[in-house]
């Protein structure tokens, strides 16, 4: 699209309106609590306030408002209040949240509505005080607030409010205070005040360009804030006015800031695929922009519906013909006629008419009106002998006419001889209609556009023309629109006024002379699938998955939209008159990009000047296969006797030679005894009787009443456009196979799934909702289900499934009952509900996972007769292994890890190589504990209660860590000589039984109790450690001198930090209680088993988590809540090792 972007101004009518805003749907928390509370007595203002604990003013704001709505009244007996007996009934009946809110609010809003299209929005600031450049001459338009629908005016008040509640948001570095969003509840114009409240004006972004073939303006409104049915009809607007009014001061600015171009037109593919867009977005709208996304689709959808509406009316029969063809299909339509027959053609010969008058005799005699338009210009008559031929046929069939009395007074009719008045109408103006078309019309069911002049040569040759008729699909009385334009054409054509108005152009005209009315094929009529309801603007996880299945339900739309499209094969066709058919070749110069074929019966330097070559060439270099077919050039000579003489090439032959010899893959030139009249490119053609290389065509260049009128039929679709092609002499690529391409239709279960997840969002149960809308009869409850899965969560799936499966079973699709009931026992097995799983596995049909055993050793966890359910199902189980083998095989690791069970042990034993090979180190270390522990469950209140404990074992991890660094440095202190050395050593001599020999012995043993029981009152501390100092150098040698100095002080040190964390790890135990109980040994063999499989589980643990965890398999469901039952051993493995021994279990 080309075209230069500017921003014109449009003036904006100001009005102000009354409108009511609420906060809520339904009650709000304080609006039921004040009801509840006059309900149960708190009568009067006072009493509200003490209850509620709020200031007088705020209690009689919401009394106020209940008191509106009518849910209080006053009791002027006691001064006091009291709920109506309706607000009564829902509080007993705990329905009060369903009751509309009563918090309102009245406000004035102010909105605007720009005068070209009608679009309302609300009012912006002022931004001109006077008239701004490019203000668009629309002041005296009646378009104004007061005029606009109420529903327009509150769609442009909650666009307000969304645009304050945007300006309200904080930047991301301010702290965001809590709003309440504000809904529109109603809105009024009073008449004090819709007055104009100012002058605003609307800059609007416009792309435009000067058409450089006609030097029209063409305007299109492309500015995205305006709706596209306000941008079209803003367009539509722009258009009249430019057009109208070219001597405008805007319109002379508009031009002078324009450069030559073209722009696009939308189309119905542009249209679609905005849908389609829109559509794909859909989810992604944010809570609050749902509605109004909502209702631009729906605008944009309407519009699309009424485009394809618009394209079936145009839709055709349609078949190409040439030379002699053309014969045969004139007799049919002459034939065919019952009511009107319309003929056009330039000239009139008498063998041309003589060939012909029997048929349209024929025609007169069935009591068929007969139109002859003829004259290719004001000068042109008719040959003495065509009157005489004309007159009579009048004679002859009683035929009544119109002749004039007096020159320049409108005719009377005449009948003919013998008939009062009661013969059909024979229309033949008595001067030239000024055309140079060529088309007959049956009625308004069937036409010949051709270039074929059958008035004038009885024996068609190098012709080409296009035989259309209604589809037979269409029913109705069997007449086209197309064909009606191609009268209304006829119409303006014929000179005089009164004649004009007895020819038949609309449908209605001919419906009181149809015959039985048909009724449509319903495969041909359009089937457009519904809307989606209108989504909850809740920003909640229930109305997000709402507002899913309405996204999927437009994307829906746009899908059946574009498959209702593909799949209509008629061709469509459209009347192309006078000065469109120059604009039309100029735009297929310039945008075929496959093929163009040009057939012209003559060729004249006029049109076919540098330009036209220069576009020729750039087609020629896109590599577009280009045609130009020519009869003769304009310029001629003739010979003495009359017959024409070839002379050399004009310019304009030697110019097309030329650009062919310079392009010979892709430009052919064809001169032979042509005489069609077509344009082609790509899917589309044009059959008629305007000469596109020797006709200029430029009806504004000169006064229309000194142009003749040219009348053609533009043609869409790949078939029929390939037919033109092969009529015109191009060979035609075989087409390549089609897709097939489902009907459209409507699919109501996007809306009722969407109606069930909105009541469900809404706080709904969802098996009332699943009720209330399944229940109706009117869609199969199946093909809602299956809708549901495609969003819903598996609560809401599982109610809907047991709906179906319980009361419409019956009425299953094949294979439906099946698939939802393997889903549904899939789901609770999932959701680890073996139980009920078990249940519905026997009696669902059909082999599937989770297998019956499987699903009845899983129900039977955890009861009695667990132990007896596997012995008897592992034996049985088929297969040497797969995921059902594991995961019974893994509950019987449970069971005996859980319940010693020593029968299960020994199956366990007897079975484990059916397990994989990752699972052999598991088995051999629970059969061992089984063993070791002689058959008894795990200790878990131990372990549990160790792990819950972690933190003050992690503090005695440390304690003993800081007393072995102590015992550590202190007997390995630098001491100045042997003696010294020596007195260290006698000091932790173990086998002299010394004080902190035995400490540090216990301490390496981890013996609390010993610790607690004697050392830590035995070890000495102060004048103690000198003395045992003094004793321990005596007994090694008691003629030196004992350590002194800085020496012994530093020793001290290191034997007092050792007194002192001995008792702090003494205080700890004691603390816990932990201290004093010699540890049970039966109870330590049964931990020591358990931990050797703790360490194995810690070891292999992760490994086959992982593995279950990346499994698709429904058994290893089962298996990885086992293996996560094992995790507590893991957790007790991973605790220091030097905390498993001694007296703390």
């Amino acid at each position: 699209m080309s075209g230069d972007k500017l921003t014109v101004y449009v003036p904006c009518d100001v009005g102000r309106i009354r409108v009511r805003l609420g906060y809520q749907e339904t009650l709000t928390p304080m609006e039921q609590v004040v009801l509840k509370a006059v309900h149960a007595g708190a009568s009067t203002l006072s009493s509200l306030s003490d209850v509620l604990g709020l200031s007088r003013r705020m209690t009689l704001d919401v009394v106020q408002d209940l008191w509106r709505t009518g849910y209080l009244r006053l009791v002027r007996s006691y001064a006091g209040l009291e709920v109506t007996a309706d607000v009564a009934k829902h509080i007993a009946d705990r329905t009060l949240g369903t009751l509309r809110s009563a918090e309102t609010l009245v406000d004035d809003r102010h909105v605007m509505i720009d005068k070209l299209s009608g679009y309302v929005m609300p009012a912006t600031r002022p931004g001109y005080d006077g008239r701004p450049h490019l203000a668009v001459p629309v002041e005296n338009s009646p378009i104004r607030v007061g005029t606009a629908a109420q529903a327009d005016l509150l769609q442009a008040i909650e666009r307000g409010l969304a645009q304050e509640e945007l300006q309200q948001r904080p930047d991301s570095d301010q702290r965001q205070i809590p709003t309440r969003a504000r809904r529109v509840l109603g809105a009024y114009q009073a008449e004090a005040l819709t007055g104009v409240g100012g002058r605003r004006w609307l800059p609007l972004e416009i792309q435009a360009a000067v058409d450089p073939d006609n030097d029209e303006i063409t305007v299109l409104v492309i500015d995205s804030r305006l709706p596209e049915t306000y941008r079209s009809a803003a367009t539509a607007q722009l258009t009249r006015l430019v057009t109208g009014r070219p001597d405008d001061p805007f319109v002379q600015a508009l031009r002078g800031r324009l450069a030559p171009g073209l722009l696009a037109a939308p189309t119905l593919a542009r249209a679609m695929k905005r849908l389609a867009d829109q559509a794909s977005n859909a989810a992604n709208a944010p809570a609050g922009q749902r509605r109004r996304t909502h209702n631009l689709m729906a605008d944009d959808y309407r519009q699309l519906r009424a485009m394809i509406d618009a394209r079936t009316e145009s839709e055709v029969t349609a078949r190409v013909l040439t030379g002699a063809e053309h014969l045969e299909v004139l007799t049919d339509i002459i034939r065919s006629a019952r009511i009107q027959l319309v003929l056009a053609c330039p000239w009139i010969s008498y063998d041309g008419l003589q060939a012909l008058l029997p048929e349209l005799r024929a025609a007169l005699e069935r009591n068929v009106r007969v139109a002859l338009l003829w004259g290719i210009n004001f000068q042109a008559n008719l040959d003495p002998r065509v009157s005489h031929l004309l007159y009579d046929t009048v004679l002859r069939t009683g035929a009544r006419t119109l002749v004039a009395a007096v020159p320049g007074e409108e005719p009377d009719p005449v009948p003919g001889p013998d008939r009062p008045g009661t013969g059909p109408w024979f229309l033949l103006p008595d001067t030239a209609v000024r055309t140079h078309a060529k088309i007959v019309v049956a009625d308004d069911s069937c036409a010949l556009v051709t270039s074929w002049n059958m008035l004038s040569r009885a024996v068609p040759q190098h012709e080409t023309g296009v035989h259309v008729t209604a589809p037979a699909e269409a029913g109705g009385n069997g007449g086209s629109q197309v064909i009606r334009d191609i009268l209304r054409w006829a119409r303006t054509a014929i000179p005089g006024y009164r004649m004009s108005q007895l020819m038949f152009v609309t449908e209605q005209d001919f419906a009181p002379f149809a015959s039985q009315r048909k009724d449509p094929d319903p495969d041909w009529l359009p089937r457009y699938p519904g809307v989606p309801d209108t989504p909850d603007e809740s920003d909640d996880a229930a109305a997000a998955l709402a507002a899913g299945m309405w996204a999927e339900g437009w994307q829906f739309v746009a899908r059946q939209v574009a498959g209702q499209v593909a799949v209509r094969t008629h061709p469509q066709a459209a009347v192309v008159i006078d000065g469109e058919h120059r604009r039309l070749l100029w735009h297929a110069l310039r945008q075929a990009r496959e093929r163009l074929v040009i057939t012209s019966d003559r060729l004249s330097g006029r049109v076919v000047d540098e330009r036209m070559l220069d576009a020729l060439r750039r087609a020629a270099a896109r590599e577009v296969a280009v045609t130009i077919r020519y009869g003769r050039p304009e310029e001629k000579e003739r010979l003495s006797d009359g017959g024409a003489i070839s002379k050399a090439p004009t310019h304009a032959e030697q110019s097309l030679l030329d650009l062919a010899a310079q392009h010979p893959k892709h430009l052919r030139v064809i001169r032979d005894d042509n005489h069609a009249k077509i344009l082609l490119w790509d899917d589309e053609a044009i059959v008629t009787s305007f000469n596109f290389l020797s006709f200029e065509g430029t009806y504004q260049a000169m006064p229309a009443h000194r142009q003749h009128s040219e009348v053609g039929l533009r043609l869409s679709g790949r078939a029929v456009v390939d037919d033109a092609a092969r009529a015109a002499g191009v060979a035609v690529a075989q087409a390549a196979p089609g897709t097939a391409v489902a009907a459209a239709g409507d699919d109501p279960t996007f809306t009722v799934a969407q109606r069930i997840l909105t009541d469900v969002s809404r706080g709904a149960d969802p098996a009332a909702a699943i009720i209330e809308h399944l229940s109706l009869g009117t869609i199969s409850p199946w093909d809602v289900l299956d809708r549901l899965a495609q969003s819903a969560g598996r609560p809401l799936l599982r109610v809907a499934a047991a709906f179906c499966l319980s009361g419409h079973a019956a009425s299953a699709p094949p294979g439906r009952r099946t698939r939802w009931q393997r889903w549904l026992v899939e789901d609770l097995w999932v959701d680890g509900r073996y139980r009920e799983a078990a249940l519905l596995r026997a009696l669902a049909d059909g082999a599937f996972r989770p297998s019956p055993e499987l699903a009845l050793v899983a129900a039977a966890r955890g009861l009695a007769p667990y132990g007896e359910v596997l012995t008897a199902t592992v034996p049985a189980m088929p297969g040497t292994d797969g995921p059902a083998v594991t995961a019974i095989l893994a509950t019987a690791v449970e069971r005996i890890l859980m319940d010693g069970d020593p029968d299960v042990a020994r199956l366990l034993e007897h079975h484990r190589t059916r397990l994989g090979p990752d699972w052999q180190p598991l088995a051999e270390a629970v059969l061992a504990y089984a063993e070791a522990s002689y058959h008894r469950p795990l200790p878990l209140a131990q372990i549990r209660s160790r792990l819950d404990r972690r933190e003050e074992l992690t503090e005695r991890t440390g304690l003993w860590r800081e007393l072995d660094v102590a015992l550590e440095r202190a007997a390995h202190a630098p001491l100045p000589n042997m003696h010294s050395t020596r007195t260290l050593r006698e000091l932790f001599n173990e086998a002299k039984s010394g004080v902190f020999a035995e400490v540090a012995s216990r301490v390496r043993d981890r013996d609390i109790h010993e610790l607690a029981a004697r050392l830590s009152a035995a070890i000495p501390t102060g004048r103690d450690l000198d003395r045992l100092i003094d004793d321990a150098s005596r007994a090694v040698d008691d003629s030196k001198e004992p350590i002194h100095g800085d020496h012994r002080r530093r020793l001290i040190r290191q034997l007092t930090t050792i007194t002192n964390d001995v008792r702090a790890l003494v205080a700890a135990y004691e603390n816990s209680g932990d201290v004093g109980i010699p540890p049970d040994t039966d109870e330590a063999m049964h931990l020591d088993a358990a931990r050797a499989l703790a360490a194995v589980v810690k070891q292999e643990l992760p490994g086959l988590l992982a593995e279950a965890e990346a499994s698709a398999n429904p058994e290893f469901r089962l298996v990885r809540e086992i293996l996560e039952g094992l995790t507590v051993l893991q957790e007790w493995a991973e605790l220091r090792s030097d905390e498993t021994a001694g007296a703390a279990v």
